[in-house]
């Protein structure tokens, strides 16, 4: 369930206090070199850039400075989101938290695809705030 969305700068979400779970869009092919994935392989956990090959439908997670990062595989390089809304509320309700999740949605998921991912979120059990991205903000 979205509790709040709010319009933010790149990796805007690792500077938010008490945002000790965040989530992002990781894909199946485990090349996470873009966005806010890249900030967090900078800084935080380099192995995400070039994780390997991850099974749709499933989180990769680590905790690292007592924040939890999920990488929510719900999303494709060559497919891009196939069963989106589906696939990004399974792995939300993966997580082992009833704490709040704070996600961050890129500007480069627009139009059909952010509605899509929203309704995602909005079927999950979770408690979610977006920060939504976009792409002239980086």
């Amino acid at each position: 369930m979205i509790i709040n969305s709010k319009r933010a700068k790149r990796n805007d979400i690792l500077k938010g206090r008490g945002n000790v779970h965040i989530a992002f869009i990781a894909n199946t092919e485990g090349r996470n070199e873009k966005g806010l994935s890249k900030e967090i392989a900078t800084k935080y956990w380099p192995e995400i850039a070039n994780i390997g090959v991850c099974r749709m439908g499933t989180i990769i997670e680590k905790e690292v400075e007592g924040i939890h990062f999920y990488g929510l595989v719900c999303y494709s390089l060559e497919r891009g989101f196939i069963d989106g809304a589906e696939n990004i509320c399974k792995c939300l309700d993966k997580i082992s938290t009833d704490e709040t999740i704070f996600l961050e949605v890129s500007g480069a998921f627009s139009g059909h695809t952010f509605f899509e991912i929203r309704n995602g979120i909005e079927k999950s059990q979770k408690k979610v705030i977006i920060y939504q991205v976009s792409e002239n903000k980086m």
